[in-house]
């Protein structure tokens, strides 16, 4: 992290960034949630808000303009997935030199043999401009620097990199995960990813802190795995390191760094609660994060969409998702209620993940084992809101090759089953009356068919501002009986 001081290298890493692209876009979050908050008469904290839009807006561009993620090498000629063979250590060449790992991989089929160097050098990366998540977080750490923030590089010893930054105007350090897309979600590791912490550091450039606490909701299970040797010991380090940091600094920096350190450890002490839900990791591939079991820990409960008032008065309901943002958004008295995650919004999905393609820069839902079928379902309730169905629209934008395909059924019990397959927009009015149904879409049911075969959603990674699947439902009063 002390590289990260280096003007020339900080020039070079903000040569890159779109600064005034990313700050529009802040801006423009930031206005949009001005106008809500005056029609509703609610006091804004709006540097706050401003502050937490940049580093979302900044993520977004590294994830997806960027940055390149890195599982595995791919044969160019077989393009197929190639097999690590071996590991080895290479010094670098540059100076000063950083000695890094090299992964070695060979094609099954035409023998091809490719090198992964996994670089400690910032300035290497720069140039490469890919890897996992060590790699990711040197650069994010970086740029974050460069652009004049305190930051901290967070390592946990359970196998993660992220980036913490300092907030100038709520006085305390912001979780960062630029693969993960992630802005202030520290308890994302322990309750979405299941990961039993044990310890975290963050490192600076005059300061090394132990901050495993403000990632857990449970510190009396994340106090019990932390052996007490250990402890000590990482304790002690941790000393030792402080010390030589601050030897150099003047004394009052030393004393504004010390006083943080206080304030902090005083911070860690608290308990936080979550809130919301929390996703499995979404970068790398599937049996990748599956052989970390970071897929996630929590079942998931079959979520019902039912009517808002609004919409009753209106009678109609609006549903769109957009794959870019994996958000979906409905009209909620006239501001857009925001949903985050495609799944946690299904009524339940079997072999089925969001797909992001770095290299041709597109999103997609699709299966993950190629030998299953992959289905995802939707419901939707209106019983307890004296309105009925009228007619369903789906708009699905649906991206099929050879032996693919996606079918989809619309279902409520003494009903005729809605079918359409392979179609971008389909409507009824046979379930008219009904309050309640089921929307299903079906992937790859030819299991000869390999899985981008069938993409559901397809879209380009930035356009954020499309959306690929349209829930239309219109309703009208229940039939009366005299």
């Amino acid at each position: 992290v002390l590289t990260y001081e280096e003007k020339n290298l900080q020039m070079k890493a903000l040569s890159a960034v779109p600064i005034r692209d990313i700050t529009d876009r802040a801006s423009q979050r930031l206005r949009a949630e001005q106008k809500v908050a005056r029609e509703l008469k609610k006091n804004l904290e709006e540097a706050e808000l401003y502050e937490k839009y940049f580093l979302h807006e900044l993520i977004d561009w590294f994830r997806k303009d960027y940055f390149s993620w890195v599982d595995v090498r791919i044969c160019k000629d077989c393009d197929i997935d190639m097999t690590l063979v071996r590991d080895c250590l290479r010094q670098g060449s540059s100076k000063p030199s950083y000695p890094y790992n090299i992964e070695v991989y060979e094609c099954s089929m035409c023998g091809l043999v490719s090198e992964f160097p996994r670089y400690h050098d910032a300035n290497m990366l720069l140039n490469t401009k890919e890897g996992r998540c060590s790699e990711w977080v040197q650069i994010f750490t970086l740029i974050v620097r460069a652009l004049g923030w305190r930051t901290r590089y967070i390592y946990d010893f359970t196998d993660h990199e992220w980036t913490e930054v300092w907030s100038s105007v709520t006085n305390r350090w912001i979780h960062c995960d630029p693969c993960e897309g992630l802005v202030d979600c520290p308890l994302v590791y322990e309750v979405g990813w299941g990961k039993e912490l044990t310890f975290i550091l963050a490192i600076a450039c005059d300061d090394i802190q132990d901050v495993t606490w403000r990632y857990s909701c449970n510190h009396k299970s994340l106090s019990a795995r932390r052996l007490p040797h250990l402890e000590k010991k990482y304790l002690s380090k941790i000393l030792q390191i402080r010390k030589q940091l601050l030897a150099n600094k003047s004394a009052v920096r030393r004393q504004y760094v010390l006083k943080g350190v206080i304030a902090e450890l005083a911070e860690l002490m608290l308990e936080p609660k979550p809130s919301g839900n929390y996703m499995g990791r979404i970068s790398g591939s599937y049996s990748w994060k599956e052989t970390r079991s970071e897929l996630g820990c929590q079942e998931h409960k079959g979520y019902i969409w039912s009517p808002l008032k609004s919409e009753i008065e209106k009678k109609e309901i609006i549903i769109r998702y957009c794959t870019a943002k994996d958000i979906y958004v409905r009209d909620e008295r006239g501001k857009e209620g925001i949903y985050f995650g495609w799944h946690n919004y299904t009524f339940s999905y079997r072999n089925i993940f969001r797909k992001e393609e770095s290299d041709w820069k597109m999103t997609y839902l699709a299966k993950k084992d190629e030998n299953k079928t992959g289905v995802v379902i939707w419901k939707f309730d209106l019983s307890e809101s004296n309105v009925v169905i009228k007619t369903i629209k789906i708009k699905c934008n649906c991206f099929v090759l050879n032996l693919g395909s996606i079918s989809w059924e619309i279902e409520c019990e003494g009903y005729p089953i809605v079918r359409a397959e392979n179609v971008d927009c389909f409507e009824t009015s046979k379930l008219e009356n009904c309050s309640c149904f089921t929307l299903t879409a079906t992937l790859g049911e030819n299991l000869k068919s390999n899985w981008q075969h069938s993409q559901l959603f397809r879209q380009p990674m930035d356009m954020k501002f499309n959306f690929p699947l349209i829930v239309t439902l219109t309703m009208k009063p229940p039939l009366r009986f005299n």
